[in-house]
């Protein structure tokens, strides 16, 4: 199914996983390119800068206002996406 068909934004989900980073504000996994290309869609940050390539674990959020683990997480207010569980933002780029 297309992307325009379903309503979904394909740009918050990674292309690729060899080069996936995260947002070492708010987790969202995308590739370096996503990032350069759109920033990240919850923080705001404008570039791959802020990312790290060091983190473990992956949860698909795919509606935020509605999801249990997202209410438990606290990630309501963020876009659909997958999200890194932790991070090491200590080895960023």
């Amino acid at each position: 199914m297309s992307s325009r068909r379903s309503g979904r934004d394909d740009s918050i989900v990674p292309s690729s996983f060899k080069q996936s980073r995260a947002c070492t504000e708010c987790g969202l996994v995308k590739t370096v390119q996503q990032f350069d290309e759109n920033g990240c869609e919850n923080c705001g940050s404008s570039s791959s800068s802020s990312t790290t390539q060091n983190f473990e674990g992956i949860i698909a959020i795919m509606n935020p206002k509605e999801s249990w683990i997202a209410r438990k997480l606290q990630f309501e207010r963020r876009v659909p996406g997958l999200y890194a569980l932790s991070m090491d933002s200590d080895t960023r780029r």
